[in-house]
């Protein structure tokens, strides 16, 4: 056992850490031309297991993020070697950091392909939060948050609809954003609202024990983009309080064309479009059966069949 495979056990933790010189790379990734002095930030991401089940023979960390001047490049652990991939500052379109509890999530969108996404210990969100940072600031410098809210319809509200335990923590969120960043200003803001329910008696009686509310969100602009609070389920069910907390950050590229990826549309959970579809299917079923002449088993209006009491085994005992 060498000493840097000690040293990098002794020192791996659920933390995300900074990497300030060659010692401090994971093994895994030591091969990697990696060039500190030209690196604005490296960050290296561990894995996601107790450290009583990792010993120091072991590749402990799942990523190594490298930030330069021009771009974002992402080395990601698969099996014994590593995958690589490149996202150029101008083509980065949004920055999305949410957490919930120790659940972590840093997604970068990109005008074009897949987004790139990293999970991390919900510990480190500060960490992850100055990585968002600098990487807003090495986008491109033209751009407007202000543009963002006028392609997507101007958001209405103030910041007094967040009201309620549900809205205890953005509402803390944008106070935190705007004391740090003076520059952001409130466009729009709603606070949780049920959702009327969609169906028969059976919907109605489910959504009484597990109803629907559409989440709240914050919206803000600033001269170097647009910043959207929002929880991380946009429809949540159920009666307990969803503790996550998105900073969603779209960032309009250099030449004024609004790209940001599409946002989730807000749809009923999956048992509400279930039931709803199971009961289109036996809708189409009976009309089928009755365009081809077979007749109805039970028309409307008939009674319903009931059991025979246990005594009743249809005769009489004098």
């Amino acid at each position: 056992m060498s000493t840097a495979e000690t040293a990098e056990f002794t020192a791996f933790g659920p933390w995300v850490d900074d990497v300030t010189d060659a010692a401090g790379v994971p093994r895994l990734y030591r091969d990697f031309p990696l060039d500190f002095a030209k690196a604005e930030l490296v960050l290296k991401v561990p894995r996601n297991i107790a450290r009583r089940d990792a010993h120091p023979g072991m590749d402990l960390y799942d990523a190594l993020l490298i930030v330069d001047a021009e771009a974002t490049t992402v080395l990601s652990r698969q099996d014994d070697t590593y995958t690589t991939r490149t996202v150029p500052h101008a083509a980065l379109v949004a920055i999305v950091d949410s957490v919930l509890l120790l659940d972590g999530r840093l997604v970068l969108h990109v005008d074009e392909g897949e987004p790139l996404e990293i999970t991390y210990n919900g510990s480190s969100q500060g960490v992850m939060s100055r990585l968002a940072t600098v990487l807003r600031r090495l986008s491109p410098t033209e751009r407007d948050g202000s543009s963002v809210v006028a392609s997507a319809g101007h958001p209405t509200g103030d910041i007094g609809a967040l009201d309620g335990e549900r809205d205890y923590a953005l509402l803390g969120a944008w106070r935190e954003l705007a004391g740090r960043e003076p520059a952001v200003t409130l466009a729009g803001a709603h606070g949780s609202r049920l959702l009327p329910p969609a169906g028969g008696l059976v919907a109605r009686l489910v959504d009484r024990l597990r109803p629907s509310m559409l989440t709240a969100a914050v919206v803000g602009t600033s001269p170097d983009g647009c910043h959207v609070l929002h929880r991380r389920r946009h429809v949540d069910t159920g009666k307990t309080t969803d503790l996550s907390l998105v900073p969603h950050v779209p960032v309009p590229p250099s030449d004024g064309a609004h790209r940001a990826p599409r946002p989730p549309a807000l749809r009923r959970p999956a048992h509400h479009r279930d039931r709803r579809r199971r009961r289109q299917d036996r809708i189409r079923r009976a009309r089928r059966l009755h365009d081809r002449g077979h007749p109805d088993p039970r028309p409307l209006g008939s009674p319903r069949r009931t059991k025979k009491p246990p005594g009743d085994r249809g005769f009489s005992c004098w």
